[in-house]
């Protein structure tokens, strides 16, 4: 779009989006969307309409975003005559709310519905531009639908990412400037609409370093991913090599990469832990082994265990399904879901409950209640089960559900089952859910990539997708245990869990783990990241090797997974925080 809109009525469209989080899967075809001409037809207007398709199709098949056209996407295109008539269906669609349209505003894409003013009524407004600018426009509102179609409302990120994506897609504003970092920062934080040419200079900087795949994926993470994205981009020490580990860890606090972190290594049995850094950067206090963090979705391999083990001890079985434990969802969709495809992200859920309250984004789980899980279950419609595995159907719902069924089944609630079969019997004493006195006394405070405090989370009844806190001792504890499990019910239930439950031609899923097919070995990883956390584990039985890392930052560290690991110097990388690269692209944070 060729202008500034208002906040409010940005407010009020994007209200009427109800984009689904994946497109269907057809194949490639010339035929062009049904057009519903409002006023005269425009002969040229399919000329026009087909190189917009065209150069779409080509940018988004060169970043591999899809191969497939965008056509049959776009459901119906409205092309109106006359400016007039074009603000009259918006004013219409918006049922009140509007009965003005900025006289520059000119088409609009969304729901699969394509509306645009004509060439002739564009060029009045425009008289400067060309047909060239003309398909353009056309390209950006339906990379709009492509973009919704691709990441769900939930994902389509802050206003300059979806915008700056449309400009880069069409191929807009290409040679008219750059931005500073400070801008790019600046506009991060910043909600109110602004230039959309520094939204395209923002994206093409950032592309520089990054996919934008891998950019998609961070606007589907949490609200402040991308943010944490430009600091990266902007601050990240720029390819140093370090003879050590504790020397990278060291430029990684002192270049402000990160507020603390603890990094933990077991080899051939010798365990090793290096810290750096504070719990709080406005007090003395180091990182130590003892200090706590949130573990985020680490916690979805403990529910994955706990779910392996009440398997073996008959009681549950993996092919139960949640009606059994919830009866109001009997006779539903969501009944029917196994507690296998709920650990293996096979179940069709979505990544999050489309009912969470919108009050505090920074806490999005907070407040979330047994009724509301049951509410949202009630209304989901789903695919036929299992659905095809595949990190793209990752779904913190799922296994939060998952957690609150086990809960059910052992009449325990989740932290005192925990406890149970997992946490005394490897002595993992300072692991828990609620904090104590003391344990908050040595809880790191958590920050964003900004290095601004944020929000401890809440899991609420989801608390079995994410809700652990845990420090380096225990978790080294647990990383042995998975390297090589007890004789006991419990180790019976890691090796379970490291089982392969679901998989497709390139990855793997086992209860709660991530699987890595390692030449004849397996590799068994996850990561994990809130607000202001962030975390991973990679466990390499055939290496008889694991590494840990915790981090009160919301950050990327593939470096120091990479030099703990493969005793290597390497480069620091942009991006998010995922796995490295020896771990499945697609081993999303929660």
């Amino acid at each position: 779009m060729y202008l500034k809109i208002a906040a409010t009525i940005f407010l009020n469209f994007t209200s009427l989006l109800t984009a689904s989080c994946a497109f269907a899967q057809k194949g490639p075809t010339s035929t062009l969307p049904e057009i519903e001409w409002v006023g005269h037809q425009d002969e040229n207007f399919s000329e026009s309409l087909n190189l917009a398709l065209k150069d779409l199709d080509q940018f988004l098949m060169a970043q591999n975003l899809t191969k497939e056209s965008v056509a049959p996407l776009v459901q119906k295109i409205f092309h109106f005559q006359t400016k007039e008539m074009f603000d009259q269906e918006l004013i219409r669609l918006s049922e009140g709310a509007l009965n003005q349209i900025p006289p520059t505003y000119v088409a609009w894409g969304e729901n699969k519905i394509l509306r645009t003013v004509s060439w002739s009524a564009y060029h009045k407004i425009h008289p400067d531009h060309d047909k060239a600018d003309y398909v353009r426009l056309l390209a950006h509102e339906l990379s709009h639908i492509f973009h919704s179609e691709l990441v769900g409302n939930e994902g389509m990120g802050p206003v300059w990412f979806f915008e700056g994506f449309a400009i880069v897609a069409s191929g807009q504003y290409q040679n008219e400037g750059k931005i500073s970092c400070s801008e790019m920062i600046e506009i991060s934080k910043t909600k109110a609409r602004g230039d959309y040419r520094k939204y395209g200079f923002m994206l093409r900087s950032l592309l520089e370093k990054s996919s934008l795949e891998d950019l998609i994926d961070l606007a589907k993470d949490s609200p402040l991913s991308l943010q944490d994205a430009i600091i990266d981009y902007c601050s990240a020490p720029k390819g140093e090599k370090f003879t050590s580990l504790g020397e990278l860890l060291k430029a990684h606090i002192q270049q402000g990469y990160n507020v603390g972190l603890s990094v933990g290594r077991i080899k051939n049995g010798e365990a090793k832990i290096w810290n750096a850094g504070k719990l709080n950067k406005n007090q003395p206090s180091s990182i130590n082994p003892q200090t706590i963090f949130e573990i985020g979705s680490l916690t979805k391999i403990f529910t994955g265990i706990l779910l392996a083990e009440l398997s073996i001890d008959k009681k549950v079985n993996l092919k139960d399904t949640v009606s059994k434990y919830i009866p109001k969802l009997d006779g539903l969709p969501a009944g029917n879901i196994t507690l296998e495809e709920l650990s293996t992200h096979t179940s069709g859920l979505p990544r999050i409950p489309s009912n969470l309250s919108s009050k505090n984004l920074l806490d999005p789980y907070a407040g979330y209640t047994p009724e509301l899980l049951i509410s949202e279950l009630k209304q989901i419609n789903l695919p036929p089960l299992p659905t095809p595995f595949s990190w793209d159907n990752y779904s913190n719902l799922g296994v939060g559900l998952l957690g609150y069924v086990l809960s059910i089944a052992s009449g325990l609630s989740y932290e005192n089952l925990l406890k149970e079969k997992i946490l005394k019997p490897l002595k993992m004493n300072s692991t828990s859910i609620s904090l104590t006195d003391s344990q908050r006394q040595n809880f790191a405070i958590p920050y964003s990539g900004a290095l601004e405090k944020v929000q401890v989370w809440d899991l609420a009844v989801l608390v079995g997708a994410g809700g652990i806190k845990s420090n380096m001792e225990d978790m080294l504890k647990f990383a042995d245990a998975s390297l090589n499990p007890p004789d006991t019910l419990l180790g019976k239930a890691i090796r379970l869990s490291q089982d392969i439950h679901a998989q497709n031609d390139s990855q793997a899923i086992g209860l709660g783990w991530g699987i890595v097919k390692k030449e004849k070995a397996l590799v068994f990883t996850h990561n994990g990241g809130t607000g202001g956390f962030s975390s991973h584990i990679i466990v390499s039985p055939e290496d008889q090797s694991a590494l840990v890392w915790l981090t009160n930052t919301s950050a990327d560290l593939r470096c120091i997974n990479q030099m703990a690991l493969k005793q290597e110097h390497c480069k620091n990388p942009f991006g998010p925080p995922v796995a490295s690269e020896i771990l499945s692209k697609r081993n999303s944070t929660f």
